[in-house]
């Protein structure tokens, strides 16, 4: 992502007024690149996904992105191995492919309700298969 990659960074993250990298090497990276944008690294230790901060989560942690929405969070997932591509499937989690910069800007930009669907009989007829085990 060099060159033009810069700044295809920067217009996406044009929109937040702050944006929290969990990986240290990252943030390394684009300041050593003087990217035009206020980073603050975030340690991971905490639960910021149960704070009152006003957050939307993008990032490529499928249980990151989970847990902020059961905590009222905006979230989308990007996909990164066929997890996240297959559960959105069947239950219409927000996911993008990586490189699909246009539609994380339209995320961005055009906020709507996350509607998580469960096929609650097929998780019941999965669970009922352990239930033989049960000392």
């Amino acid at each position: 992502m060099i060159g033009n990659g810069f700044e295809v960074i920067n217009q996406r993250f044009r929109h937040f007024q702050r944006v929290i990298f969990r990986n240290s090497s990252i943030l390394n990276f684009l300041y050593h690149n003087e990217l035009a944008l206020s980073f603050c690294w975030g340690s991971g230790g905490g639960n910021i996904s149960a704070s009152r901060v006003s957050f939307d989560y993008i990032g490529i942690w499928l249980h990151g992105g989970v847990k902020c929405l059961l905590n009222r969070h905006r979230s989308l997932v990007i996909v990164v191995d066929n997890r996240a591509a297959e559960i959105a499937k069947d239950t219409n989690l927000p996911t993008v492919a990586r490189d699909d910069f246009e539609q994380i800007t339209h995320w961005i930009e055009t906020p709507t309700p996350t509607q998580i669907t469960l096929n609650l009989d097929a998780i019941e007829q999965w669970r009922s298969q352990f239930r033989r085990f049960k000392a």
